[in-house]
């Protein structure tokens, strides 16, 4: 059975142990610097799970728009993670739960969107929780980008440039592990993964 914790946003004295979580569970290439940026612009969504008073686990996001300046209305789940020690014990569904709920502070904001890691159990975790498969990405190097991408068949929702590559999005409704696959071989891929959404609701 799970411990109750406690969940809030994460004071600036916490900074360093949550950017430990992150560096070990989320980013090991990112500066505390980098981190801290939007750390500084939205407290309130950077929480963090407390068990006995020891930070076991983070959740953070911001608004879409400061990536993508037309995707008004929609809040991205940058990262979540929990010490290995505590998981499989429902600490991460209560940390998304409370990150949601401080969503519903910031007026006009209806989704959550995320981009899931290329395996089964983060799939999961974000299905159990009521997150809905929306898109593939597929990530693709240039150097192993099909010369011939446009002429294979698929009608792109977005492509956009990724340092050395770039990320095609196909739109899809369900999660289909096959056309996931399929994708990454067609494409010569370093990864596909699911982008999810999930609604707001008060």
């Amino acid at each position: 059975m799970s411990q109750p914790i406690l969940c809030q946003p994460i004071p600036l004295v916490d900074q360093p142990a949550a950017f430990a979580i992150h560096q070990e569970y989320l980013d090991s290439e990112q500066s505390l610097a980098e981190f801290s940026i939007l750390y500084q612009k939205y407290p309130s969504l950077y929480v963090g799970c407390y068990r006995a008073g020891e930070l076991i686990g983070i959740c953070y996001g911001y608004p879409f728009t400061e990536k993508r300046p037309e995707a008004k209305g929609v809040m991205v789940l940058e990262g979540i993670a929990v010490k290995y020690a505590y998981w499989n014990l429902g600490y991460g569904s209560q940390l998304l739960h409370f990150f949601e709920n401080q969503v519903k502070a910031f007026p006009g904001y209806t989704k959550i969107s995320v981009g899931s890691a290329a395996n089964l159990e983060t799939e999961n975790f974000y299905l159990k929780n009521g997150f809905t498969p929306i898109q593939l990405c597929i990530k693709v190097t240039a150097a192993h980008l099909p010369a011939n991408f446009d002429a294979l068949g698929y009608t792109f929702v977005a492509q956009r440039p990724l340092p050395g590559g770039v990320s095609l999005y196909l739109a899809t409704t369900k999660r289909d592990k096959q056309q996931q696959a399929h994708l990454k071989a067609t494409f010569n891929a370093e990864e596909v993964i699911f982008i999810l959404e999930k609604a707001i609701t008060w």
